[in-house]
């Protein structure tokens, strides 16, 4: 539009230079030639009249004039022949007035052309001017229409696209609405940038892999809070090395470039594993960075530790029953044993083996059930008391034959509670039955008091007790504090891991402590459900 507006001024100003052109040069060319002429002519005839009117008696013919031979015109003309006559003191020559017309008109025209040049000159610098005042007129007028313009372009420099231009000019309107349109348009798709850069961050900033992209030049391009953490936990924490690439990866990082392949490895830091993936950042075939991914596998590790030592106790545990399975019945079958009761002594160590590795059997399906929750729990409403009073007469008479005193101290407040009776009453056989096993010529208590909306269960012996560094590992599967007083004991080694199990799946907790020499205290704690 304002383009069509300049060019719509230089065409009116060419156009009114053309029209002034085109009237002068019809003006003078009917006009200026008989007039100069017609003139000349009256100059010549009046100046010829005024000689004869002055001489009388002299008449002079209507082609000759007279011309005063100390002119400058006589010396620019070569007569033939002349006639002089004396006037007013002064010689006057006769001469053919043909002559005399050529060299007055040749005079006159030229100072005529110039009169004209003059003219037009002073025309064309008028019309000049008149177009200089117009286009700065309209110069004038097209930076006032820009001037919203500006204020808009240096707004959305600033990415504020929320106004809008605001112009009635006639020579701005459809630009202002381009304008307005692309602010919008603009407006729109940064909106939609912002959000999708808003998303993206979300879900890099969600993962729990830290994802780390660099440039050649080892520059960061994307990056989460886990890529961050690693980085630091990789530089030790330096706070001037916070965003440098740890050293370790250099390596790694040069030999991606190079070889356009992707590389992994396993890295312990501070006592946890993680796993590092580098892989080639292509634009088209050529390599322009890499984008490292780390993933904490520290409970992989342990887990496959943990599978490892499992299938390694398991293995240990049934093979031990089943060399002695197979070594008494050999001895059976062979007839080694000389008398009955020798054969009856066998017989009992074979169905004491046997129904050990029936237990470890069970327990290893218990603990599955529990870990892969498809165990249900049988909650209901039961007597604390009468719970308490059916765990001590079961183990009584064992205790009594062990010279330990066992007891229990109830609070009165605690009345009933909500829990599964058979589940339970296996998790607190397994902990009495520890403790017995621990305890000589001592006792042991089963306490339960009432804490806020929960009610605690305490089982404390006088026994051997344990080393403060075994107690966050005695709920292990297969874990045995000291070999030395686990010896000669039948305990598959998952007990004290399925009572861990069935007490959380109650809701509860339970914990342990310990000192040598003065005995171990379990205490399980379960919240108070009336449903």
């Amino acid at each position: 539009m304002i383009k069509r507006g300049l060019s719509r001024t230089a065409l009116i100003g060419l156009t009114a230079m053309l029209m002034v052109l085109i009237a002068v040069a019809v003006w003078f060319k009917p006009i200026v030639t008989p007039l100069v002429t017609k003139r000349h002519l009256n100059e010549l005839a009046a100046f010829a009249q005024s000689e004869v009117a002055v001489d009388t008696s002299l008449l002079l013919p209507h082609d000759v004039t007279v011309i005063n031979p100390s002119s400058t015109m006589f010396e620019q003309l070569n007569f033939s022949t002349a006639t002089t006559l004396d006037y007013a003191d002064e010689t006057w020559l006769y001469v053919e007035s043909d002559r005399l017309l050529a060299m007055k008109q040749s005079t006159v025209i030229t100072q005529e052309v110039g009169v004209l040049r003059h003219t037009l000159l002073m025309v064309l610098t008028f019309f000049y001017l008149v177009v200089i005042i117009i286009h700065w007129y309209n110069v004038v007028r097209i930076k006032k229409s820009l001037q919203p313009f500006r204020k808009q372009a240096l707004a959305y420099a600033n990415y504020d696209f929320s106004q809008r231009v605001n112009s009635r000019a006639p020579i701005t309107d459809e630009f202002a609405l381009s304008f307005n349109r692309m602010a919008r348009q603009l407006d729109q798709h940064l909106a939609q940038l912002a959000q999708r850069n808003q998303i993206f961050d979300y879900v890099l900033n969600a993962m729990s892999d830290g994802v780390l992209a660099i440039n050649v030049d080892k520059t960061t391009l994307v990056s989460n809070k886990q890529a961050e953490r690693m980085v630091r936990l990789f530089n030790d924490d330096s706070a001037q090395q916070h965003h440098e690439i740890p050293a370790e990866w250099v390596d790694m990082i040069e030999k991606v470039i190079d070889k356009s392949s992707v590389m992994t490895k396993e890295v312990l830091v501070h006592g946890r594993h993680y796993f590092l993936l580098f892989s080639p950042l292509m634009k088209i075939d050529q390599v322009v960075g890499v984008v490292i991914i780390s993933r904490d596998i520290t409970e992989e590790v342990q887990l496959n530790e943990l599978r490892e030592l499992f299938v390694a106790n398991v293995s240990h545990e049934l093979r031990t029953p089943i060399s002695l399975l197979q070594g008494y019945s050999e001895a059976i079958v062979d007839g080694i044993t000389e008398t009955k009761e020798d054969q009856q002594a066998l017989a009992q160590v074979i169905l004491d083996e046997s129904e050990r590795m029936g237990r470890l059997v069970n327990d290893l399906l218990d603990l599955a059930k529990i870990k892969s929750g498809h165990i249900e729990l049988n909650k209901d409403m039961y007597p604390v008391k009468d719970f308490v009073d059916r765990l001590i007469g079961k183990f009584s008479h064992k205790a009594a034959n062990k010279a330990v005193h066992i007891f229990s101290e109830i609070d009165p407040s605690v009345e009933a509670l909500n829990f599964d009776y058979d589940r339970m009453e296996q998790v607190f056989t397994n902990l009495i039955d520890n403790a017995l096993r621990y305890t000589e010529n001592g006792s042991i208590t089963l306490g339960v008091n009432k804490v806020a909306e929960e009610v605690s269960f305490a089982v404390s012996d006088t026994g051997v007790g344990m080393e403060a560094d075994n107690l966050p590992f005695v709920f292990e599967r297969f874990y045995k504090a000291d070999r030395s007083r686990t010896r000669n004991k039948t305990g598959t080694g998952l007990g004290l891991a399925i009572a861990k199990e069935i007490v959380e799946a109650h809701g509860g907790s339970i914990s342990v402590k310990s000192t040598i020499g003065k005995g171990t205290t379990f205490t399980i704690t379960l919240p108070i459900v009336t449903e």
